[in-house]
């Protein structure tokens, strides 16, 4: 059996210190448990999340995020032509929309980013969206 976990955390102190900490965590684990760790002190992906030090990362001391898409990402959603109800071909698409509004901002969310779900849906899948 393989269970895969996601966690991020956030480390307040210096390089060396942190390292020690992975390092005699990782030690107390169940031998058959791996880890892998990204350690950045400007940026990193989490799941579909990339977050970053943005440009007014030094005056507000808050982090920025976008949508993070992975490159072997096909976007496998229903088509339209398929018999699922309607309600669930809405929820879909609301559910992916309220995603890319949440991780970015609804200031800084447009449908004609280069996020590509709109173009995915309209020509992949058939939906027909209004900009």
């Amino acid at each position: 059996m393989r269970y895969i976990d996601d966690a991020l955390g956030l480390w307040h102190g210096n390089s060396t210190d942190l390292m020690d900490f992975l390092d005699s965590y990782s030690q107390g684990l169940n031998k058959h448990i791996k880890i892998t760790r990204c350690v950045s002190q400007t940026d990193v992906v989490f799941l579909d999340v990339h977050i970053f030090k943005g440009v007014d990362f030094r005056k507000t001391h808050k982090l920025s995020t976008r949508c993070h898409r992975k490159e072997l990402n096909r976007y496998h959603y229903l088509p339209c032509c398929s018999w699922h109800p309607k309600h669930q071909k809405v929820a879909f698409i609301t559910g992916e929309l309220k995603r890319y509004v949440v991780t970015l901002g609804e200031d800084d969310f447009s449908f004609s980013n280069d996020y590509g779900l709109g173009d995915t849906l309209r020509l992949h899948y058939g939906f027909a969206l209004e900009k």
